[in-house]
Formats: C-alpha cells, sequence, structure tokens
C-alpha cells in the first residue's frame, strides 16, 4: 500500500506534517480528515507517478524568449477568478490551472508561480518576479486584491479590464 506524507492543521490551527498509508490520494484524504485534520498538502512517496511528476515541474523552467500573449494571461486569470470565487485555496487553483496548460512559457511561470508561494511568497510577490507575464499594474492590482481580502473580485477585474 503507497505511502503518502501530508501537510495538515489540526482543530487549533496548528500545523501537522505526518505520513499516512492509503489506496489512493483520494483515500490518504479521507483518513486525514477522519482524524480531526484539515489537509494542506498530500504528496505520495517513493517512484510514484506523483514524485515523478513534482522533479518534472522542476526541470520545466529552461530558457525561453518573448512575453505571455495578453489572451492567455486574461483566461488565466478569469479561471483563477473563478477557481478563488470557489474558495479553492491558492495554491492548489495554480496548481490545477497548470496542469490545464499546454506546454509553453504560461505553463513554466504558473509553476515557477506555484513554487514561489509553497515557499512563503505572497501572489503578488511571485507574479513580480515573472515581468514578461505580469506588468505592474497586474502585480499591484493582485496585491490589493491580497490586502483587501478580494482576491477574486479583483482577478475577475482584471480580466475584464485586460
Amino acid at each position: 500500500m503507497p505511502t503518502f506524507a501530508y501537510e495538515a492543521m489540526n482543530q487549533a490551527g496548528q500545523e501537522v506534517k505526518d505520513e499516512i498509508e492509503a489506496v489512493s490520494s483520494e483515500d490518504a484524504l479521507a483518513k486525514i480528515r477522519n482524524l480531526g485534520y484539515f489537509p494542506t498538502r498530500i504528496k505520495e512517496k517513493g517512484g510514484s507517478k506523483a514524485n515523478a511528476g513534482a522533479t518534472k515541474k522542476k526541470k520545466g523552467g529552461g530558457f525561453s524568449f518573448g512575453r505571455v500573449g495578453t489572451k492567455q494571461i486574461t483566461q488565466m486569470t478569469r479561471q483563477l477568478s473563478t477557481l478563488q470565487d470557489a474558495g479553492l485555496p491558492i495554491l492548489r487553483s495554480l496548481n490545477i490551472l497548470q496542469e490545464q496548460e499546454k506546454p509553453g512559457l504560461l505553463k513554466n511561470v504558473l509553476g515557477a508561480v506555484a513554487e514561489d508561494i509553497e515557499g512563503g511568497a505572497t501572489l503578488s510577490e511571485a507574479c513580480a518576479k515573472h515581468p514578461k507575464a505580469f506588468n505592474r499594474l497586474y502585480v499591484n492590482m493582485v496585491a490589493a486584491g491580497e490586502t483587501g481580502g478580494v482576491l477574486d473580485v479583483i482577478l475577475s477585474r482584471l480580466a475584464d479590464f485586460m
């Protein structure tokens, strides 16, 4: 049976890191919730597809020329707004968008932004590191949305504006 490493929050809001055996990631999620924890991250240990994908993501950076198209950024922003409005965590939302994106500069940028957020950066700080994708207006509007707690609304307005 595969082993899953997980990070979760307990009822007191403290972070818990542990491992659990389960048939699938969905089963692991159910078991963690049954323990009274709120899972924030689950990753299969060992030579699995989950780890192979994570390794692949790190290699995906590489050199690229040109900019991300406005149409691509607009579409991604609208989708991110919808996911945020639905209440998904920002990291999960970015990972979903990255998986759906075709190989290219935007997919690489989304992966890098997700890694920065995983490392503790805010969305605006992570976006600011990629000026070929996100201009200053975009970054500053996202920062305002984060500060005001209305990121979904700001992202929707940004998509409309673009």
